[in-house]
């Protein structure tokens, strides 16, 4: 069941007749991230409309988290950003999905905690140093803004799960957003084949280049195969919430086909039940293995009740098996096991919280490779990833002992060619 208001707005009020189907140039951010492309050309080609379709006419067929209850403000992101603005779209729309509860979530600060070194302002801050304005194939961006909700508080809220659905069938991603709020996907950003059609604003390209990225917040698995300048194969497609403020597309809001290649896609959950993390890496570049099952452990220092344990899980149908232990690798104080579907990142909520005071340590056993931070390296043409990390804080078990990740040795004897450093390994404390 929803827990969003019983406030219910009509879908199709946003879906709007042809005249409202527009694109603005000033707000559409193809005019920085597409090379070039002219957002309004497509409007000398736009065939006379087939009026005969509507939106959402069918419950069986269709669904919008708008008409339940779930609406969330269209944001205005001027240039760039989008991979913040549809995270933050998704993160507030999550909060009113599972909580009936309305929040406002800075983009820019997403942004910044992303990338905040850009120019070099501070060049010893680990993570992401922005050196230049890349090249926008964007990769998988997506994944940033994740990683700082993973790391601390963003308006009070911490992520506690990012489910990779690229690779999942379109009903299987429609049942996770009924349950989990708007998705995010990382599309092509081809305005020559965006346009009005039947007077819905609709998209679907054969252009795998990443360049922009949107939230779905609804579905229509009647939607005709030919209201695209380029034709689909089939009817069917995501309502998606753009952001480039509702003056563009219909009033904010376009239609893309479940069949556009697509580089991204995910879900997210927040949650404010959280006020601390404690953590050491700043996302996962690397993973390392030592046979069917991999440990990895933290020690922190730090006095509170743990709620919950977070990872990243690289592949999917995971098994885990947690320990927390009082000091460094002292007397085990709790242990637990937990499942998880979805590759991406998610949280071990314990049956009962476990409070610390002072040194503790705690390891996960994978049975999958284990994720680590690894050591800095280059982002092609942009950036670069800085990772910090000290001695005595992670490590990995080998034939019953404890080897300190950030040593050349535990390397050596992991047969690797690169330095693990942190385990990806993130302690989150209740109120």
């Amino acid at each position: 069941m929803s827990a969003c208001s019983s406030s219910k707005t009509d879908p199709a009020d946003t879906t709007a007749p042809a005249e409202n189907a527009t694109e603005s140039e000033s707000e559409s951010e193809s005019a920085t991230e597409s090379e070039g492309t002219d957002a309004t050309e497509s409007a000398d080609t736009t065939p006379a409309p087939d009026n005969s379709f509507r939106a959402f006419a069918s419950d069986d067929t269709s669904f919008s988290l708008i008409a339940d209850g779930c609406a969330t403000p269209v944001r205005s992101q001027g240039t760039g950003a989008c991979f913040a603005n549809a995270a933050a779209t998704a993160m507030e729309s999550s909060y009113l999905r599972l909580t009936g509860n309305e929040i406002t979530v800075d983009a820019d600060i997403l942004v910044w905690e992303s990338y905040g070194t850009q120019n070099d302002e501070d060049p010893t801050r680990e993570g992401m140093h922005y050196t230049v304005v890349p090249e926008f194939d964007m990769g998988t961006w997506g994944r940033l803004p994740t990683n700082v909700a993973a790391n601390g508080l963003v308006e009070g809220l911490v992520l506690t799960s990012y489910w990779e659905l690229t690779d999942h069938p379109v009903e299987e991603a429609q049942e996770v957003m009924r349950q989990n709020g708007a998705l995010v996907i990382g599309i092509a950003d081809d305005s020559f084949r965006t346009y009005p059609h039947g007077g819905y604003m609709s998209l679907n390209t054969d252009s795998e280049k990443e360049e922009h990225m949107i939230a779905l917040v609804g579905w229509d698995d009647d939607f005709p195969a030919d209201y695209y300048n380029f034709p689909a194969q089939e009817n069917g497609a995501w309502y998606a919430q753009n952001s480039f403020s509702t003056s563009w597309g219909n009033s904010g809001f376009m239609w893309v086909s479940y069949e556009i290649w697509k580089a991204e896609m995910y879900s997210i959950r927040v949650s404010p039940d959280y006020n601390h993390v404690e953590t050491y890496d700043n996302g996962w570049n690397e993973s390392i293995a030592t046979g069917n099952a991999t440990t990895t452990a933290n020690v922190y220092n730090y006095s509170g009740t743990i709620g919950a344990v977070g990872t990243y899980l690289l592949e999917e149908g995971e098994n885990l098996h947690l320990d927390i232990y009082d000091g460094r690798f002292g007397e085990l104080i709790y242990s637990q096991d937990a499942s998880f579907t979805y590759k991406g990142y998610d949280t071990i909520v314990l049956d009962e919280p476990v409070t610390v005071d002072g040194e503790f340590t705690v390891s996960i056993t994978y049975d999958a490779p284990a994720p680590v931070d690894g050591q800095t390296h280059d982002l092609p043409n942009f950036a670069y990833i800085l990772v910090i990390s000290e001695p005595g804080q992670s490590y990995v078990l080998l034939d019953g002992e404890w080897y300190d990740l950030t040593e050349q040795a535990t390397s050596d004897l992991l047969g690797m060619d690169f330095v693990a450093n942190n385990a990806c390994i993130k302690v989150l404390f209740e109120e």
